[in-house]
């Protein structure tokens, strides 16, 4: 999943190159997998994305889920 825009979710802009969340003049780096979610819920807002979308736009389909012992 590659973009290369700025994307705001509600008060939240969303640099997925930088990996930059930004609000009211703050800034955050994130893990790129967290920004590749919030992307795609942005893209999608104001629109329910279900957890196998995400799955399949984040991760191509694939994902192992880890459980907690």
């Amino acid at each position: 999943m590659q973009h290369s825009a700025t994307y705001q979710l509600l008060d939240v802009n969303i640099d997925p190159v930088g990996h930059i969340l930004s609000n009211v003049g703050q800034e955050c780096c994130v893990q790129p997998k967290f920004i590749e979610v919030l992307t795609v819920l942005a893209l999608a807002y104001p629109n329910v994305v279900t957890r196998e979308e995400i799955i399949e736009q984040v991760w191509g389909g694939t994902y192992l889920l880890e459980r907690k012992r």
